[in-house]
């Protein structure tokens, strides 16, 4: 179905079927929800960071208006800053830790800090494995239904449904192996003890999965979310980052509209003129 484990070592592959996997998983509401190649450009970024934002970098959902920040968080496009030599784009969802890469290269490796001012400390050797370990514990999280249960494999062995391995002993950030797998024809996925499905019909139709315990998603149209300068417990520059980026946005916004506005004044007069 996807192949994640059979190109584990090909890190255009690897992104381009992380593409396939999120557009089918995912809810995204936008025809578009890439960051342009224009905008790319003009930041140096590794080739396998630079094709996840290309293809669901502003696809919103989650805590930060993105389909990759439910539990952590992938730093938004606009907030990408390099701290102490190191490029940092994911951080753990209290600070306690963040990751970070090189600015350049086809599949550089993968640094953690952990408690702010520690030294970097690498964490694996592939930029591109961590991205699918990282975007798939996020699709997890940001599912329709999420449920977490103490014994699984009695639990999937009794569903009866054959498991398909998806993407397995994996690197994240708290170093220890974890594997990902697909029950359901490919509509339930498996972290460890935690499932997730987007459909609430699948859940009631597996009770041993997804029990009392289970944790109904909100559509992110229909909740209210606090935007990212309101949570005190990020650090500074990324707080400070997403106010400055919000400001500059919505000034080249105001400009945009106030010349369109000019624009349609002299489309009025030469009207006027005709008359």
């Amino acid at each position: 179905m996807f192949e994640f484990d059979g190109n584990r070592n090909d890190p255009e592959q690897l992104l381009s079927i992380l593409k396939r996997f999120t557009h089918r998983w995912c809810i995204i509401h936008e025809e578009n929800p890439g960051v342009s190649e224009g905008r790319l450009d003009k930041v140096p970024l590794p080739l396998p960071l630079r094709q996840l934002y290309a293809f669901a970098g502003e696809a919103l959902g989650g805590i930060f208006d993105s389909i990759f920040s439910h539990q952590d968080h992938l730093v938004p496009f606009e907030q990408l800053e390099i701290v102490d030599g190191k490029l940092v784009f994911v951080f753990e969802n209290q600070a306690v830790w963040c990751c970070a890469t090189e600015t350049t290269g086809v599949d550089p490796p993968v640094f953690i800090r952990e408690e702010g001012d520690k030294p970097w400390q690498l964490l694996c050797d592939s930029l591109a494995q961590f991205l699918v370990t990282f975007c798939l514990h996020e699709c997890v999280f940001g599912s329709v239904v999420l449920a977490s249960i103490e014994d699984p494999e009695d639990a999937v062995k009794k569903t009866g449904q054959p498991e398909i391995p998806l993407w397995t002993d994996a690197v994240y950030a708290w170093r220890e192996p974890v594997s990902f797998s697909m029950l359901a024809g490919g509509k339930i996925l498996r972290m460890g003890g935690w499932f997730a499905t987007q459909y609430e019909e699948v859940a009631e139709q597996y009770p041993r999965l997804f029990n009392d315990a289970r944790i109904q998603k909100d559509d992110p149209y229909e909740k209210v979310v606090r935007e990212t300068w309101e949570f005190v417990e990020l650090p500074e520059w990324v707080r400070r980052n997403w106010l400055e980026n919000a400001i500059a946005r919505n000034e080249a916004m105001a400009s945009k509209f106030n010349d369109k506005a000019d624009f349609y004044r002299r489309k009025l007069k030469s009207i006027d003129n005709e008359e």
